[in-house]
């Protein structure tokens, strides 16, 4: 194990045996995301005498493992090659240069891809599936039953069967307004869970953006802390739905359900009354009680991406605890000690980038903070009777 300035925590293992890195010899990005299956790291070696390139150490499917901390916090996580380069080389006319490597978490090696029909409902599949996958934890989501028939995965990899399958499938019997979402995060734990499921934790921690606070540790302190939100043009349309379908009689009489993304009352139009744009859904079967609710919970699937509007990029030193599907709350100044209500409060940790910086000797840790509402402060100027 490297010691870095007695902080920081930097080991390697590369297809079972430990490998030497040194705190100038490698930068590290680890990702995870509500939005991804599998984390991803990039990283980039310096090989300056070759060795690492002539072992073939970066060849596709070759396990890694790598635990990365500060301050005697660490994660190791389990990963294996993706694709590796060599970008440029620092001498000409022998072996050596700069080795970018990715990885992707094991378990994409892992599953196997058959053909098979699973009669439970998809949260069962999922608990069935990983029963013998040792994740730090595995936080699935019960799910309601939906179709009589099975599931049928016709050859898929995981990735595809949960997307294309299980997802558009999936109601929770606690939050049926929500989507799932599924994802391994930088904790190395499995989640196959709803928005509400996970707004629903505890706080991890508060984040502390402001002067003056001298009780804030090391980790609670952000050094930047950029707003921003989704584009209205991308999600207006997504906001309301119109969903029409023939009755279970065959009649040509259309029937008609508006769905919405607010209809688990968290409203992400704090403004102008909300979107006055409405999609058009039409299912031209005719429709039984339970494939209207099958369609009904397909058409739940599609708002997963348009949900989290509110938005903040925040950076602070290298946090390993801090990773995609926990709670933490945030404190900000908008000026010296005038605490902002408008980004102040409860978050989602959307996604994290867990960073090691060879040229600095340092790591960060960058998260998109997110929630579903936009909060206004009661003496903003532009609230009035646009909100509604």
């Amino acid at each position: 194990m490297n010691s870095i300035e007695e902080l920081y925590t930097l080991e390697l293992e590369v297809n079972g045996s430990s490998t030497s890195l040194g705190p100038r010899d490698a930068d590290l990005s680890l990702s995870d995301s509500i939005h991804s299956i599998y984390p991803r790291v990039i990283m980039s070696i310096s090989d300056r005498s070759g060795y690492m390139l002539d072992s073939r150490f970066a060849t596709a499917g070759v396990p890694f493992k790598f635990t990365l901390g500060y301050n005697g916090q660490d994660i190791t996580l389990p990963f294996i090659v993706n694709t590796f380069q060599t970008p440029e080389q620092e001498y000409y006319q022998y072996l050596n240069g700069k080795i970018e490597i990715e990885l992707i978490h094991e378990f994409f090696s892992k599953f196997v891809s058959e053909y098979k029909a699973y009669p439970d409902v998809p949260s069962k599949i999922l608990s069935d599936i990983l029963r013998n996958e040792k994740f730090s934890k595995k936080l699935i989501e019960s799910t309601a039953r939906i179709q009589e028939l099975p599931y049928y995965n016709p050859g898929y990899s995981f990735k595809d069967f949960v997307e294309k399958i299980l997802l558009p499938n999936s109601r929770s019997t606690e939050n049926s307004f929500d989507p799932f979402y599924c994802f391994i995060d930088a904790n190395n734990s499995f989640h196959y869970e709803t928005y509400g499921s996970m707004l629903k934790r505890k706080s991890s921690k508060t984040l502390y953006y402001k002067s003056g606070r001298k009780n804030m540790t090391e980790l609670q302190k952000i050094l930047e802390f950029r707003p921003f939100s989704l584009r209205l043009d991308s999600i207006n349309s997504k906001v309301n739905y119109n969903y029409f379908y023939l009755d279970e009689n065959g009649s040509l009489e259309l029937e008609e359900k508006r769905l919405s993304i607010i209809d688990n009352k968290l409203s992400p139009y704090s403004i102008f009354g909300g979107s006055k744009e409405v999609q058009t859904i039409f299912n031209d079967k005719i429709s039984d009680s339970k494939l209207i609710e099958q369609s009904y919970v397909s058409v739940n699937n599609e708002k997963k991406r348009s949900m989290l509007i509110d938005r903040v990029a925040v950076t602070t030193l290298l946090d390993v605890s801090s990773c995609a599907g926990k709670i933490v709350e945030l404190e900000t100044d908008y000026e010296q000690e005038n605490m902002s209500s408008s980004y102040s409060g409860k978050y989602l940790i959307e996604s994290s980038t867990h960073i090691w910086d060879s040229k600095t000797v340092k790591g960060y840790t960058q998260m998109i903070l997110s929630r579903q509402k936009t909060e206004f402060p009661i003496g903003s100027k532009i609230t009035g009777e646009l909100i509604r």
